[in-house]
């Protein structure tokens, strides 16, 4: 039989506040070790949980004193309403955390929570039944029933399904388009405000180059006293990285047709043309 400390906690009540001083004693303000988030996931208060995660610099994934999470809570307790609404959060928590070799779908199936786990599974798909305890079993080790093994595995199947096409379509264009904007006015705001790297020398260009190609700008401009060449040295790295974000963009972003995600994608465009044309003429030398 599996068993897991479970901590009484003092105080029934927990003001909300507005200062962030507040918030971070909100979070980290324990009973007995454990937050607010933890006390919310192990009675299932959904509308509570939803008000903390709303409030900024709240950690989805904050530690009690033993390391549970409050993913980990909701799942040895039963609260599905809670897991559901962690999983829905961003950033996500972690599904593979693990305490003592336990992670959130162990925790659930050992407790005979066997709607969260499939709801786990339904998520994050087949890696999670990968996952060992410290006595090397799987999930799957720890269900007694053919039937519900099968059901395990066919609610990862579906994860797995999932995950394929996540990615592939916008579900949020308004929030896209919105967060698009953003980004492309800091963009725009940027290069008018800040000397450019398109600006320098080429000679000097092409040296900062081939030193960047090699070490980070930190170590390059290690000693610098003057900040606006250690602030260009740091414009030319972001540009010479541009290429790995842009590949990191899922095809419903790179392909979106919203005018201000359009635009953002051309001007990064433009950057990693820049960048080809700084690493060819460097390889010339």
């Amino acid at each position: 039989m599996f068993i897991r400390c479970c901590f009484s906690s003092q105080g029934e009540n927990c003001l909300f506040c507005s200062s962030s001083q507040q918030r971070n004693q909100w979070q980290w303000g324990c009973f007995n070790g454990e937050t607010v988030l933890h006390r919310a996931c192990k009675r299932n208060q959904v509308e509570t949980l939803l008000q903390i995660l709303a409030l900024p610099g709240i950690d989805v994934n904050v530690k009690d004193h033993v390391g549970w999470t409050p993913l980990h809570e909701a799942c040895n307790h039963g609260s599905h309403a809670c897991v559901k609404a962690l999983l829905r959060h961003h950033p996500a928590p972690q599904l593979k955390g693990q305490v003592g070799g336990v992670s959130p779908l162990h925790d659930a199936l050992l407790c005979g929570h066997t709607d969260i786990a499939k709801t786990l599974l339904r998520h994050a798909g087949s890696d999670l039944l990968l996952q060992k305890d410290h006595h090397g079993r799987t999930p799957l080790d720890l269900v007694s029933s053919a039937t519900l093994r099968q059901e395990l595995k066919q609610s990862a199947l579906m994860g797995d399904t999932a995950m394929e096409h996540l990615g592939s379509e916008v579900r949020d264009l308004p929030f896209l388009e919105a967060c698009s904007c953003l980004l492309k006015c800091l963009l725009l705001t940027y290069q008018l405000e800040r000397p450019q790297v398109q600006d320098v020398p080429l000679s000097l260009g092409l040296k900062l180059a081939r030193a960047l190609k090699k070490h980070s700008a930190q170590r390059v401009t290690a000693g610098w006293a003057d900040t606006q060449s250690v602030r260009l040295v740091e414009d030319m790295e972001t540009v010479l990285g541009v290429e790995e974000c842009l590949a990191q963009l899922v095809p419903a972003v790179t392909e979106c047709q919203g005018a201000h995600t359009r635009l953002l994608i051309i001007l990064l465009e433009e950057m990693k043309e820049h960048r080809a044309a700084l690493l060819t003429n460097t390889d010339a030398l």
